[in-house]
């Protein structure tokens, strides 16, 4: 059995004067193989791109891998402390709020009725810590994520970005997103998992096989991304976004997690982490300068909840500058 290909879709079709149409048809056909085959789906986009109607799938141009020093890394006008420690405040202050007035209103009702209230209030406890003992705290983040996506535009643009980061660079570096969520509540209800503020799903038929680190493993600027390096680049992509757009990141703790875990996998030195690391950030805040304004308008379509077919055909209308090595 050959490779998968979308019944009815032309062998060879290039993007060219119908490049609207043919963008649509692409879309269509991809969201039908996600929701029917999405197995397939990675394979698909690859023999597509291979003939030429996916333009941009697997075609970043990244910086060679390599360790940055502390002037280039200035030079690059990237400051690490500003992407790798993000500091969420509005969802702290979303907490602070609920807790102020949760407290206000309860004092008040001790006040006018404390036997009643009083029960009430060890019972606000049990739930509190059975949540912290079951589930992590996850039923809290799932209130507060909920409560800040209704409360704060800027939260929800923030969560947008985000996303709209891992998707693009998942796309570039030739990985294709199958699914996204913006919020706690739309996570929960797809994957049925707390404590997360949103999440991107992707398919990377590589990485059944296991990679490795090695001393060298920067030493050939012209090698294309290796699975961990995709990875890595994934990993910081919602991050690299938010700093691109708005010069520090509030979001991404549970990125930063997820690479650590499986940097450490791998039994990579502490040395290979944390080149591994900058040289990620260093390439995907590059890249997604050079993509802003696709990454802006990404984020815009997301919000409308765009499936990954219609994204794709966002990416693909836009061609940026190649980056110079």
């Amino acid at each position: 059995m050959g490779r998968p290909r979308a019944r009815g879709f032309p062998r060879r079709r290039t993007v060219g004067a119908k490049a609207g149409e043919s963008r649509f048809e692409v879309s269509k056909e991809l969201d039908m193989i996600l929701s029917n085959s999405p197995a397939n789906a990675s394979k698909v986009a690859k023999e597509w791109a291979d003939e030429g109607v996916l333009k941009r799938f697997g075609r970043a141009r990244l910086l060679p891998k390599r360790k940055y020093s502390d002037y280039e890394l200035r030079m690059f006008k990237l400051n690490p402390d500003d992407l790798f420690y993000p500091e969420d405040k509005i969802i702290t202050d979303v907490r602070n709020r609920i807790l102020l007035a949760f407290s206000l209103i309860y004092t008040y009702a001790l006040f006018s009725e404390f036997d009643r209230w009083f029960n009430f209030g060890i019972f606000i406890i049990f739930l509190a810590f059975t949540d912290q003992i079951a589930f992590g705290g996850g039923g809290w983040a799932l209130t507060l994520d909920t409560a800040a996506n209704s409360l704060s535009p800027q939260y929800r643009e923030r969560v947008s970005i985000h996303e709209a980061g891992h998707v693009l660079t998942a796309y570039l570096l030739g990985v294709l997103p199958q699914r996204y969520s913006l919020s706690g509540l739309e996570a929960f209800q797809t994957d049925g998992v707390l404590n997360v503020q949103a999440g991107s799903i992707f398919d990377d038929p590589d990485a059944t096989q296991t990679p490795t680190l090695t001393p060298n493993s920067y030493d050939n600027p012209t090698q294309p991304p290796d699975t961990i390096q995709r990875f890595s680049g994934i990993a910081l992509g919602g991050l690299a976004a938010e700093y691109v757009i708005f010069g520090h990141t509030e979001g991404g703790d549970s990125d930063l997690v997820q690479l650590n875990g499986a940097l450490r996998a791998l039994k990579a030195s502490r040395k290979q982490t944390k080149e591994m690391k900058e040289w990620a950030a260093v390439a995907m805040v590059t890249l997604l300068r050079e993509e802003k304004d696709l990454l802006i308008k990404l984020a815009e379509a997301m919000r409308r909840r765009c499936s990954i077919g219609e994204a794709v055909s966002i990416i693909e209308s836009y061609h940026s500058t190649p980056l110079k090595q």
